[in-house]
């Protein structure tokens, strides 16, 4: 919620079990948004390169986008619900790409 408050976008804690925030961007338009977080990347069975590992089995249809917050780094990326994956490199999460996943998704 404070990153996304930081970038102008308004939440509300929604204490849902489908849903964790609510969002409204600038534009006024509303977004159901839901939080999954992940301690560190690490490699599992024949992967050779270390990933954060989201568990996203009880994704609820009413999502519109999901924020994916890496702890080890402290950063969140938000992806549209369709287009989110379980697992990611550390690659991408950096502060240049948490300030563009939510201009991509928020704006």
């Amino acid at each position: 919620m404070y990153v996304l408050e930081l970038h102008g976008v308004q939440t509300v804690l929604a204490d849902r079990a489908e849903n964790d925030l609510w969002a409204r961007t600038p534009s006024g338009r509303m977004l159901t948004v839901q939080v999954k977080t992940a301690t560190e990347p690490k490699a599992y069975g024949t992967e050779s390169t270390p990933k954060y590992h989201f568990l996203l089995s009880r994704l609820a249809a009413s999502t519109d986008v999901v924020a994916l917050v890496a702890l080890h780094a402290q950063v969140v990326l938000f992806f549209p619900r369709d287009k989110v994956k379980s697992r990611y490199t550390a690659a991408p999460f950096t502060l240049d790409g948490m300030t563009a996943s939510i201009r991509e998704h928020f704006w």
